[in-house]
């Protein structure tokens, strides 16, 4: 999950290895049953993932265990890749079992992940968003100022752009040394 992820990220920092990609090399839902259950945590790994920073994920596997090939998940999977590949996919937020992530692509196309782990509720979608997709490919309008979400995550679709959440930018001058440096949430530093 997300505390792995930045564990390792900060065990690349004290080993100076945070100029490498970070993969995750190996994935699988081990005891996970279900096509809503597997579905569900087939999409959030990938969209957490990349919203973590981590480069690349290999699925165990493709055509032995627990095997894609041939299933159902081929289809979410390149329903992920059409809303992934070529865009950025930024932090996603967590507010109580909701979570959102910010997708921006070029020439300014701007989406939204959301999906809710508690299962069954309406998200309140912003006005920039007209429709919405679901991981099987279909394409749906927003009727009114909600729709219904679930386990397995949507992108919402429209026009207009959504503020991602805020990216650590960090580049310190000089290389060397030690300086104490202090980092706050608004966007300050201070040495």
């Amino acid at each position: 999950g997300i505390d792995n992820v930045n564990r390792i990220k900060q065990l690349a920092v004290n080993y100076g290895l945070s100029s490498k990609p970070l993969q995750d090399t190996e994935g699988f839902w081990w005891t996970l049953t279900g096509a809503t259950t597997q579905t569900a945590w087939f999409a959030r790994k990938y969209l957490l993932d990349a919203s973590q920073g981590v480069s690349a994920f290999y699925w165990y596997s493709w055509n032995h265990g627990s095997k894609m090939q041939g299933t159902y998940l081929i289809g979410v999977y390149n329903q992920l890749h059409s809303w992934m590949v070529g865009r950025t996919v930024y932090p996603c937020a967590q507010n109580g079992s909701v979570w959102t992530c910010v997708i921006k692509g070029n020439a300014g196309w701007t989406g939204m992940a959301v999906w809710n782990t508690a299962g069954s509720s309406q998200f309140s979608v912003p006005s920039q968003f007209t429709g919405w997709q679901d991981l099987f490919g279909g394409s749906h309008g927003v009727s009114g100022s909600s729709v219904a979400i679930n386990v397995i995550p949507i992108l919402l679709t429209g026009s207009g752009s959504v503020e991602a959440p805020p990216t650590a930018v960090l580049s310190l001058s000089p290389s060397s040394g030690t300086l104490p440096l202090n980092v706050t949430a608004n966007g300050t530093a201070s040495h």
